[in-house]
């Protein structure tokens, strides 16, 4: 097994294919309806091959050619998966879902500056090296935040669109959405 190991090492685009066979067949099979995936399978076959190869001392790895090609490769996959879907997501309500979440992220990083400035009103001294470093602090904190409020957005906006539109047939108002 040494030499088979050590001959992978010195072939990497072998070495590849090797673990991108082995990923094909562990993610068909399936135990009553259930596998792993491909990407799953990939990620399992070659961690699997690196550490029963570590196990002999040799180590696994692919140059950075080789790196940046398969990556770019996966990053076309994914698109080629994720666009389509991305694009018939946008018709009828998904644009407006779309147009909360922007909103939303908006409003996060908003409140953030917000208090970002009235924390260098009140506690800071009135300079521009005082308030440009505590935005500069805030500034992790607020990506976060808006990025939670994307995520919040998507996941309870729909809820939150029905609750209102049943509050308007209750209290017989009208609920225009743009």
């Amino acid at each position: 097994m040494e030499v088979f190991f050590k001959w992978l090492a010195a072939n990497p685009f072998v070495l590849l294919f090797f673990v991108v066979g082995g990923a094909v067949l562990l993610g068909k099979a399936t135990v009553k309806g259930y596998g792993f995936g491909m990407v799953a399978s990939a990620i399992i076959v070659g961690a699997g091959v690196a550490a029963w190869a570590s196990t002999y001392g040799i180590k696994m790895s692919l140059d950075n050619f080789a790196k940046s090609l398969f990556y770019y490769l996966f990053m076309y996959g994914v698109g080629l998966r994720v666009g389509p879907s991305f694009i018939n997501s946008l018709k009828g309500d998904g644009l407006k879902f779309t147009f909360l979440a922007v909103f939303c992220s908006v409003l996060g990083m908003a409140f953030g500056t917000v208090m970002d400035l009235w924390l260098w009103f009140a506690f800071y001294p009135h300079t521009w090296a005082a308030l440009v470093t505590v935005l500069g602090a805030g500034v992790a904190f607020n990506v976060a935040h808006a990025a939670g409020n994307v995520v919040l957005a998507f996941v309870a906006g729909p809820e939150l669109r029905r609750v209102l539109e049943r509050h308007g047939r209750t209290a017989r108002t009208e609920v225009v959405w743009a």
